[in-house]
């Protein structure tokens, strides 16, 4: 009994000095824990509802998504996924691939396609915030910078990550994926 009022001195504690609350996962619907202005609520989820009139209200939960959600639109979208997904200022773009014989033809093919989609997400490379690009071949990396140094605004130049992964073709040698700021 004593260590159990400990317990529940500690949890409410937590809650109210850092909002913090200890979910049980054996018990099946809401726990409640009653203070004396705040009640909290916390369901399976891991949402956590507070009010301040000792009753719990349905919220929906924030790891569901409503797929109408008009703060996300897509653009070209196929069964597969979307070329431009647009959220809360940001554009985020497909990877984008190309066939060419040398890694410079196809990064200046890559680039010229980044190019028509920030143009159609109503942005462009002054407003790239990261790219991330793959390389079938590390060795590759010296004839990527040769056009991506060329093709970069300077002072604008994003926040950007280069690593080496196996592409989904043997002819594919670099992958770019690009998240842009937009108006």
């Amino acid at each position: 009994m004593r260590n159990d009022k400990r317990r529940k001195a500690h949890i409410r504690d937590q809650a109210i000095h850092h909002l913090v609350v200890e979910r049980r996962p054996k018990r099946r619907n809401f726990r409640f824990l009653e203070f004396p202005y705040i009640s909290f609520c916390l369901p399976q989820s891991g949402t956590m509802v507070m009010n301040g009139g000792g009753r719990a209200r349905h919220v929906r939960p924030i790891d569901q998504t409503n797929e109408d959600d008009p703060m996300i639109e897509r653009i070209e979208t196929g069964e597969r996924s979307s070329k431009i997904v647009k959220h809360n200022g940001v554009a985020y773009l497909t990877g984008q691939v190309a066939e060419g014989e040398t890694i410079q033809e196809q990064v200046r093919i890559c680039l010229d396609k980044i190019d028509a989609l920030l143009e159609k997400a109503g942005s462009s490379r002054n407003n790239m915030l990261r790219v991330t690009i793959w390389l079938a071949d590390m060795k590759d990396f010296a004839g990527l910078n040769e056009v991506w140094n060329a093709w970069v605004p300077a002072g604008h130049a994003p926040a950007r990550a280069c690593g080496e992964a196996k592409l989904a073709r043997a002819e594919l040698k670099v992958e770019f994926t690009v998240d842009a700021a937009y108006d």
